[in-house]
């Protein structure tokens, strides 16, 4: 029996043993899946360069915060929206100015997203608006707690996007 094992032949130098032509077949494989993949985001990214060239997007993102509490607090940092301390059932406003400071009308678009998101509201304003050259809106903006909801922190954030319109 050990002549037999001896006359086996060693693989090449620089190859493990169970290295043939199937792994390099697959080895091969993931190379093409990995350059293909590479592809698609650069198309992807090339994509998206173009739309916001061609339409002239700019976005804003505000972050919001809010603590459910018995006690009433408030925080008028501009690095946020501080809607503050709100009890269940009770409501805060804060209000934010959309100016646009082109020569050329643009749309605005505001989005909530996060935890914070459905209960934040706009009120009688629309959720789109043209603003013409120079032109300034306020915007009011009412996040209305509801009754059972559970103490402590919710928080979301705000995305204000700028397009030609």
């Amino acid at each position: 029996m050990a002549r037999h094992a001896r006359n086996r032949p060693k693989p090449s130098a620089g190859k493990k043993a169970g290295q043939g032509p199937a792994r390099t077949q697959a080895s091969g494989w993931k190379k093409a899946v990995g350059i293909a993949v590479g592809v698609a985001i650069a198309a992807v990214i090339a994509t998206l360069a173009v739309l916001f060239w061609a339409y002239d997007v700019s976005i804003v993102k505000y972050d919001m915060h809010l603590t459910v509490s018995t006690v009433l607090a408030f925080k008028v940092d501009a690095d946020a929206l501080w809607f503050g301390g709100v009890p269940p059932a009770g409501s805060s406003m804060r209000t934010i100015t959309l100016r646009n400071a082109n020569n050329q009308d643009r749309l605005a678009s505001l989005y909530f997203f996060g935890d914070l998101a459905k209960w934040v509201s706009t009120g009688a304003d629309p959720l789109r608006m043209v603003l013409g050259p120079g032109e300034s809106r306020v915007v009011t903006l009412t996040a209305s707690v509801p009754e059972d909801a559970p103490f402590g922190p919710v928080d979301g954030w705000l995305l204000i996007v700028f397009r030609k319109s």
